[in-house]
């Protein structure tokens, strides 16, 4: 039993690691690209695969303003926070983004 809850919490913390990672290179590269306020869902190169973004917003962000990412989980598609990114947007800029081989985003290798 502990072996197994061993490999799990490996398994979980690469995942996180690998996460925080790809959501650290998705806010570099959002931010070196010119995107309008009304930005419409668009795939974006990141580490040579083609990653798929939504952002509402980010053109009028401002310094210091937190950003508003949205990781979807468990093989569902950005799409799955549909019903509350209106809301979020409210509040501030939002960015959405399907993880490798989630959604429209190409898989790892």
């Amino acid at each position: 039993m502990i072996q197994d809850s061993s490999i799990w919490v490996v398994s979980c913390i690469g995942n996180l690691i690998f996460a925080l990672t790809l959501r650290a290179n998705i806010i570099m590269v959002l931010f070196t690209l010119s995107v309008s306020s009304n930005a419409q869902p668009r795939h974006i190169q990141i580490d040579g695969r083609k990653v798929w973004v939504h952002t509402i917003g980010t053109s009028e962000r401002q310094p210091g303003q937190p950003l508003l990412v949205f990781e979807s989980g468990l093989g569902t598609p950005l799409d799955h926070w549909d019903p509350i990114v209106e809301g979020a947007a409210a509040l501030g800029p939002v960015l959405l983004y399907d993880r490798p081989g989630i959604g429209k985003s190409e898989p790892d290798d």
